[in-house]
């Protein structure tokens, strides 16, 4: 059975507004950073008012949200209903579970709950004022204009070196809300030599940002000429240049996809395999230049190429090194939270449950847990924080956002917003799910801000009154 789903929008003018508002948001997520430091450094403001404008763009969001609901409730006496709605209501009741169970601290349960959602208010924000495929479109090109932004300051950077970096560096005033606080690995521990930022303030924000923008760009390729060529090498090579060897591998893979619906399954297995064969013989050469038979050479220490940078990862020093990192968390720490907390883990506050691993009786861990780099694998920080019970709710809401969009490009019939929307939105979110092996991505801005922002705006664009003849809908994307 198929119905039509339509999302009347709100008045005018004042749906004009809040429009123009979340386009100014999504021009400004990349540019943040880089004004409060020019602020700074200009003496405009106290350390203070600086710290409190890091958190501007959350609150406009929240305040916006409640006058959209506000309007929809009073006007329509309900709300657009989303195909996220019983996901999110299940998550947010396991943590609840689990917080009770636990015992676990209520303020930093919140804080860390608020850091991994803060942007679904984004996401309902779009669903719920009624854009059009048109407004729609606009946000796509803002966020094409904001990399092509990002691709120059890069370039530059790259171009004229340290002393352009250090005067781009950005400004963090030291100040926490319940034990968080906006800290910049480059500025507390610097980061890989040669290796940009862009406006981002770090180069993972960048790397993930310009992976955004790959993305994007993209989905609006349906047949692949010289110039996009060109674009899409250069936007991978600043994703390359800012060392985030998760966002090369996201992006590559990303690019595969892609290839493999322009140019036909057949020549895409053959470039896949040509790439995998190449990338071995990288691997081989890189291991035999290295003294001692494969030493880990970290990139903080040492001028190392991009090429250089990805293959050292697979000598035998590096993967010693990863057991008390990332690869320590997925086979330590996530046995030993099945081990003693299986089902609804230690409660969502990260001190409680580091203590908590720290005195489990059944452990595999590798070394006393601390803070630090506790939550880059984050599939496995949700495995502490809420046991196998949150990781399946999460995973059934990714995989209710990866179904909306491949059915609104599936619906798209020729409307090239739709398909441009559907498809921006699905690869996205399958990025997310490999990403959050290496990276808390739901908690890094300059990418969890689009993670909600995509799937929305094709959820919108699919929703809203036929520009041209209307696409229909399945009732299983309904919550």
């Amino acid at each position: 059975m198929n119905s039509t789903v339509t999302a009347n929008p709100i008045d005018t003018v004042a749906q004009r507004c809040v429009f123009y508002l979340i386009a100014v948001f999504t021009a400004l997520i990349p540019l943040e950073s880089f004004l409060i430091t020019l602020a700074w450094r200009t003496g405009l403001f106290p350390a203070r008012v600086l710290f409190a404008m890091q958190f501007a763009i959350e609150g406009l969001i929240y305040v916006a949200l409640l006058a959209v609901l506000a309007v929809r409730l009073i006007r329509d006496r309900c709300l657009h209903r989303t195909p996220i709605d019983t996901p999110l209501l299940v998550i947010f009741a396991i943590v609840v579970v689990s917080v009770a169970l636990n015992n676990t601290p209520l303020v930093g349960s919140l804080m860390n709950l608020r850091s991994a959602f803060r942007y679904v208010a984004v996401f309902y924000l779009v669903t719920q004022l009624g854009l059009s495929r048109r407004q729609v479109s606009t946000i796509l090109w803002i966020i094409l204009i904001s990399g092509l932004l990002q691709l120059i300051a890069g370039l530059a950077q790259w171009i004229a070196g340290y002393n352009l970096k250090i005067w781009m560096m950005p400004y963090t005033s030291g100040l926490e809300v319940a034990g968080k606080a906006r800290r910049f690995a480059i500025v507390e521990r610097g980061r890989e030599i040669g290796s940009i930022f862009g406006t981002l303030g770090d180069t993972l924000y960048y790397g993930l940002f310009m992976l955004v923008v790959l993305t994007v760009y993209l989905a609006r390729v349906r047949r692949l000429r010289i110039g996009d060529g060109l674009m899409l090498v250069l936007v991978y090579l600043m994703v390359a240049y800012s060392y985030s060897r998760a966002a090369v591998i996201a992006g590559g893979m990303t690019l595969l996809s892609f290839a493999g619906g322009l140019l036909g399954l057949r020549r895409v297995t053959g470039g896949f395999l040509l790439a995998i064969s190449l990338g071995l013989a990288l691997i081989a050469g890189s291991m035999l230049m290295e003294t001692q038979g494969g030493v880990y050479h970290h990139p903080r220490h040492g001028r190392r190429s991009i090429v250089r940078n990805m293959t050292n990862i697979f000598s035998v020093e590096y993967l010693e090194r990863a057991k008390r990192q990332r690869l320590g968390a997925v086979i330590g720490v996530a046995p030993t939270a099945l081990m003693n907390a299986p089902l609804i883990g230690y409660g969502p506050d990260q001190g409680h449950a580091i203590k908590r691993l720290n005195e489990a009786y059944h452990t595999r861990l590798y070394k006393t847990m601390t803070k630090e780099g506790f939550e880059d694998v984050y599939w496995v920080a949700l495995l502490c924080y809420t046991g196998i019970v949150g990781v399946l709710a999460v995973m059934w809401l990714g995989v209710r956002m990866m179904w909306t969009c491949a059915a609104v490009v599936r619906g798209a019939r020729g409307d090239p917003v739709l398909r441009w929307a559907g498809l921006a939105g699905f690869c996205i979110v399958a990025q997310a799910a490999l990403l959050m092996w290496f990276n808390r991505v739901p908690e890094i801005r300059s990418f969890s801000f689009y993670l909600w922002l995509l799937p929305a705006l094709a959820y919108a664009a699919w929703s809203a009154p036929a520009e041209s003849p209307s696409a229909e809908v399945d009732d299983t994307t309904q919550s």
